[in-house]
């Protein structure tokens, strides 16, 4: 977003760091993302998140978003406090495919050179968790005597140095910098 925002802003923006609601665990998806525009409200952005855990992002976005946006655009009908610029991220199958997308990040963090991936052979790894895990196992394995590992362990590092280029080239990513964009524009940020 920063790099959107300093290349086609139309005044300068502060990009605060990001705020992490939780809505509670009874609630169910619907009522959480209503939950969680009330808390955003007087945000600009709040982004919603649910893995497709399938090859494409449509039943998640129809099943797991969707019904929750209607309650938001009711609640705001209704002159309810919400946020209402909500912007779904819905990657293919997990969000551990998208950490996938940049293989060398991936594989100098872990210390494998890695062969790099396509763009279709990535949103097809049925199980992306399970794959980073194996790939850093086996590295890890084969510079120290380690066998058990967390995989939360590369989640920040691995976002902090992922070439945004290589994940521009997934769709489900393309879907979300779009409607990333069009937000902006709607906002008056982008010119």
């Amino acid at each position: 977003m920063a790099n959107l925002l300093s290349r086609r802003g139309r005044v300068p923006v502060d990009i605060l760091p990001p705020i992490i609601l939780r809505p509670g665990p009874k609630l169910s998806r619907s009522e959480a993302i209503l939950s969680a525009s009330r808390d955003a409200f007087g945000h600009h952005i709040l982004f919603i998140h649910a893995d497709a855990d399938a090859p494409t992002r449509d039943k998640a976005f129809a099943e797991r978003i969707e019904p929750g946006l209607r309650q938001v655009w009711k609640a705001s009908k209704q002159g309810k406090d919400v946020c209402t610029e909500l912007i779904p991220i819905i990657p293919v199958q997990a969000t551990e495919a998208w950490l996938l997308a940049d293989m060398q990040a991936l594989g100098n963090l872990i210390g494998a050179n890695l062969p790099s991936l396509s763009p279709q052979q990535i949103e097809r790894v049925s199980q992306p968790k399970e794959r980073l895990r194996q790939l850093a196992i086996q590295a890890l394995t084969r510079r120290t005597r380690r066998r058990r590992f967390d995989i939360g362990e590369l989640y920040e590092p691995l976002a902090r140095y992922l070439d945004l280029k290589q994940l521009e080239r997934l769709p489900a990513y393309q879907q979300f910098a779009s409607d990333l964009t069009s937000t902006l524009f709607k906002l008056g940020l982008l010119v």
